[in-house]
């Protein structure tokens, strides 16, 4: 990029680093490395793996006590919580995967439209045009038969 239209390189770089930092975002970080060639920060990956790590135990023990205590209901709210993380901190597998999830345990067709939406904003940050061709599909099929 010309210094012409980017004279300060490091600003967007340090607004970027300073969002992956404070929402803990391990795999998004990881996408940005090998996409725009950074250097690793092995420290960096480390902290954010511990912090994602043990977020996603306690979401697990959630989901867990919501299946042992509570409704369906609250078992489909906690599998979603679970799949937001993953789609928050750029976990493209995982989120897809926990989405699928929580649309298999999803009645209602708004909420079921909430997660193709979902996966569609995924496809488009991921510039992945089949995951939002297939959902794409699915919602334009649910809105058709009335959803």
């Amino acid at each position: 990029i010309s210094d012409s239209l980017v004279p300060n390189k490091e600003a967007p770089r340090e607004a970027v680093m300073k969002y992956v930092e404070d929402g803990e975002r391990l795999p998004y970080y990881l996408y940005l490395c090998e996409q725009l060639g950074w250097i690793r920060n092995e420290d960096l990956v480390s902290k954010l793996k511990a912090a994602n790590e043990k977020k996603e135990k306690e979401l697990d023990a959630a989901i867990k006590e919501a299946e042992e205590n509570e409704g369906e209901s609250e078992v489909r709210v906690a599998l979603l919580n679970k799949a937001n993380f993953f789609c928050d901190i750029g976990d493209k597998k995982q989120a897809e995967f926990a989405y699928r999830i929580v649309s298999e345990k999803t009645v209602a067709q708004g909420q079921r439209l909430d997660i193709l939406f979902s996966l569609i904003r995924l496809g488009f940050f991921y510039s992945d045009m089949d995951l939002c061709k297939r959902n794409l599909e699915k919602t334009k099929s649910m809105l058709e038969m009335g959803a």
